[in-house]
């Protein structure tokens, strides 16, 4: 079986969503970008200035590549699924670690990409 993977914003109510946002992700919480990257992009965000979008999505593969090291497990199980809808709060669906797994991560992985919710 091959994993089918959407996104789309956090409030998406469908049986196949996993929350994957560091504030309230559970279960997809290996998924998540950690503070120590996420906060500057949250702070540059709230006061409208632009931040390192290329420098973002190299710490957050580096991230997953860890995470995937460690809690392949969790990994394994996701990929097992037949579909998932991966949530987070980001209101720009392009720029948000949401859409590097959808678009790179996950597909390198066997994955289809299959867009954007909503």
């Amino acid at each position: 079986m091959t994993l089918r993977v959407r996104t789309a914003r956090v409030s998406y109510g469908g049986p196949d969503r996993l929350d994957v946002t560091r504030k309230s992700g559970d279960a997809g919480l290996f998924l998540a970008p950690s503070w120590a990257i996420l906060r500057p992009v949250l702070d540059q965000r709230r006061i409208g200035q632009p931040f390192d979008w290329p420098g973002y999505v190299a710490a957050y593969k580096a991230e997953m590549r860890e995470s995937y090291r460690r809690d392949r497990a969790a990994w394994e199980a996701l990929l097992e699924r037949e579909s998932v809808t991966l949530v987070c709060f980001c209101t720009d669906a392009v720029q948000c670690h949401r859409h590097v797994l959808r678009r790179e991560i996950l597909p390198a992985l066997g994955a289809v990409d299959c867009g954007e919710v909503g």
